[in-house]
């Protein structure tokens, strides 16, 4: 079994303990750090490369989405977990366009955190319920990014996988493909649709999911 390493990020000594405890008692977590502020969690990832951080949003001098914009805009295999206790529109909408692969409110239970982990860590996206349904009211019509071309029924096949929360390996042995095939196309899809990471497009697809079909 691989061991995910973590690295804990939160202004509140409490909440570091509490997850630090917490985590410890998964066989293949290792807490490898804890960060009280954005850059010395920047410091960390920097020097240590964990494999999995469990980010605050709020923290005293650079904000957790900052944070998490910089570490995935240089760390492509680095997957970010934001925790907050508040579920404000802007904080979730920034969260995904900043490239967090998972949103989730504090009041998680701890089993869903340590299963969140675990997705994540295998480059799924993973937003709760709450989250997706504050995520939708804010993608309006003017918020919508500029699609430049139209699917294709296999690229329409892969966004609707990828939004199930499936790995590219595990979209390659549903379809029957190679993973760098499934990789070139999950490109195209992310280009043709403008927009930067796999968390836009799983947002993109739950949004197009809630609109009525034009008759």
């Amino acid at each position: 079994m691989a061991v995910i390493k973590i690295l804990i990020v939160d202004d509140h000594e409490v909440v570091r303990i509490g997850l630090k405890t917490a985590l410890a008692s998964e066989q293949d977590f290792q807490i490898i750090g804890e960060a009280a502020t954005g850059q010395a969690a920047l410091d960390f990832v920097r020097e240590q490369k964990p494999d999995v951080v469990v980010l605050d949003v709020r923290l005293p001098d650079i904000s957790g989405i900052e944070v998490c914009r910089e570490i995935r805009s240089h760390y492509d295999n680095v997957h970010i977990l934001m925790l907050t206790n508040y579920g404000e529109d802007e904080s979730v909408y920034a969260a995904v366009l900043a490239g967090a692969s998972a949103f989730l409110l504090k009041d998680i239970n701890l089993s869903s955190l340590i299963e969140t982990i675990h997705a994540i860590h295998t480059g799924k996206v993973l937003l709760d319920l709450p989250v997706v349904s504050r995520l939708l009211t804010h993608l309006q019509p003017e918020n919508n990014p500029k699609v430049k071309s139209a699917l294709t029924p296999r690229e329409q096949e892969i966004l609707k996988l990828m939004a199930q929360g499936k790995t590219n390996k595990e979209i390659a042995a549903t379809l029957i493909l190679s993973e760098s095939t499934v990789k070139n196309h999950i490109s195209n899809v992310l280009g043709k649709l403008n927009l930067g990471s796999r968390s836009q497009a799983v947002a993109y697809y739950y949004k197009k999911q809630q609109e009525p079909e034009s008759s």
